[in-house]
């Protein structure tokens, strides 16, 4: 008796995956809620900076991108929206490693139920993934809390119940569920943006996504890469050298306490080479870049988490019964109704490609796959660009005027300009930025009527750097 106990004890736990998987579905929404909370302390923060320098640089003439009072930077809603950057990218790593814990767990001892040696093997990696050295405090928190989380739920919920998947039922599902994004193969950045475009509902996604980048980039973003600053410097004899785009100079007797500047030089030096000086600062205090490095990391994995969703999905349909079958399927023709689109279009595209001579057919098709893949090519005529632009698909706009500012040609301004005009904010912005690289005093003209006027914050920053490309516009001010 006492050996069969001792063989029962020895044996290896063998976990329902359903609960396993439902465990770490939760245990993800923790990591997710964690570092949500930590991206909404830093981005409440800079909101407040935003607001002092764009109070700072309209007080001085100088053009904004973003005013003070603008909800982007004011709303609490609009703050919780940037947050969600910091919870999709860093969450979403911290739950992608606390699953690679698991399954290393059950790989070596046949358990699946984490400990503390797991727990703090993925506290140590996020905190070197999410570090700043502007919150050192709230970043290390987070590191210890998110995993801390997910051990304490998934050690509750996974369970050690044996059970058995359909595994017929399973194979089929996860065919349905995989096959069509395998056929529409690796999908660019570019072309999940155009797809968007198409549909009304992620169309409306997509502006989400583009409204609340502001505040999450300037949590990451370095001095020199941000479109607007301000920098204090002392009182000198000599005017400053070398000033970038976009950078308002106050010269005051009393560098550090300008309300709204982004760096502040001591050292009467940096006014013979602003741009140099901007760039050392810039390098030496980067106290976010680990983060970037980090977010971009997630970005990189984020197909891992997406897949485990589906496998998670596939676990839980395969056990459906009754009346809950029916769901299943609905949802799983909805799949492939979501991914065909895309299957068609690499198709479409795939074939033009191949076969060049039918561009001319294929800008005056009645399909708008085939005229998005015209849109894609290198070699429309200006004729062909013109048409295209006025097409009714905003994803064929966007890639006409793509197509227009690399050609540089001044025949193409009427069409830059008209797209300016346009309903989509994607549209606005590649049309600010082909009318960039025309130039000309016709394009400016038309730039600064956009920063002033368009109601996208994302389009306004487009149209002052395209008036950076012509004109570039920076200030010297006395404090």
């Amino acid at each position: 008796m006492l050996l069969t106990e001792k063989k029962q004890d020895s044996a290896p736990t063998v976990n329902d995956p359903r609960r396993v998987l439902r465990a770490w579905v939760l245990g993800s929404l923790a990591c997710l809620l964690t570092y949500g909370v930590f991206g909404f302390i830093f981005v409440r923060e800079h909101a407040g900076f935003l607001k002092l320098e764009s109070l700072l640089l309209s007080e001085n003439g100088f053009p904004v991108v973003i005013s003070a009072g603008d909800p982007l930077i004011c709303a609490t809603g609009h703050q919780l929206g940037a947050a969600l950057l910091f919870a999709l990218t860093l969450g979403m790593l911290a739950a992608v490693l606390c699953f690679a814990v698991i399954i290393l767990r059950w790989i070596i001892r046949k358990q699946i139920v984490p400990d503390k040696i797991d727990f703090t093997m993925v506290a140590l990696v996020m905190a070197a993934a999410g570090f700043s050295l502007e919150k050192p405090l709230a970043s290390l928190a987070a590191a210890v809390t998110a995993p801390l989380l997910f051990y304490l739920i998934f050690s509750r919920l996974a369970g050690e119940t044996a059970a058995r998947l359909n595994l017929k039922k399973t194979i089929i599902i996860a065919i349905f569920f995989c096959a069509p994004p395998v056929v529409a193969g690796t999908a660019s950045y570019w072309s999940v943006r155009d797809a968007m475009l198409e549909v009304a509902c992620l169309q409306k996604v997509s502006d989400f996504y583009y409204d609340h980048t502001l505040l999450a980039a300037d949590v990451i973003k370095p001095l020199k890469m941000r479109t607007q600053s301000a920098v204090a410097l002392p009182v000198g004899n000599s005017p400053v050298r070398r000033i970038p785009h976009g950078i308002l100079v106050v010269r005051t007797t009393a560098p550090d306490r300008v309300a709204g500047v982004r760096a502040v030089f001591n050292d009467a030096a940096a006014a013979n080479d602003l741009l140099g000086a901007l760039l050392t600062y810039s390098e030496e205090n980067d106290l976010n870049r680990h983060m970037r490095s980090g977010i971009g990391v997630a970005l990189r994995i984020m197909p891992v988490f997406g897949l485990l969703l589906i496998i998670w999905l596939v676990a839980e349909f395969s056990a459906a019964r009754g009346n809950w079958q029916v769901l299943v399927w609905l949802v799983l023709f909805a799949n492939i109704g979501l991914w065909s689109p895309l299957v068609w279009q690499k198709i479409v595209v795939t074939d033009l490609q191949r076969n060049p001579a039918k561009l001319g057919s294929y800008v005056e098709s009645i399909s708008g796959v085939r005229r998005y893949a015209a849109s894609l090519s290198d070699n429309l005529a200006v004729d062909d660009i013109r048409r295209l632009a006025r097409d009714p698909s905003p994803r064929v706009r966007l890639n006409a005027l793509l197509a227009a500012g690399r050609r540089k040609d001044p025949q193409l301004i009427n069409v830059m300009i008209a797209g300016l005009d346009d309903p989509q904010l994607n549209v606005r912005t590649k049309a600010c930025w082909a009318l960039g690289q025309v130039g000309g005093l016709q394009a400016c003209a038309y730039l600064e009527k956009t920063l002033r006027d368009d109601p996208s914050r994302y389009v306004r920053d487009y149209a002052f750097s395209a008036i950076g490309r012509i004109r570039p516009v920076r200030m010297e001010v006395d404090g």
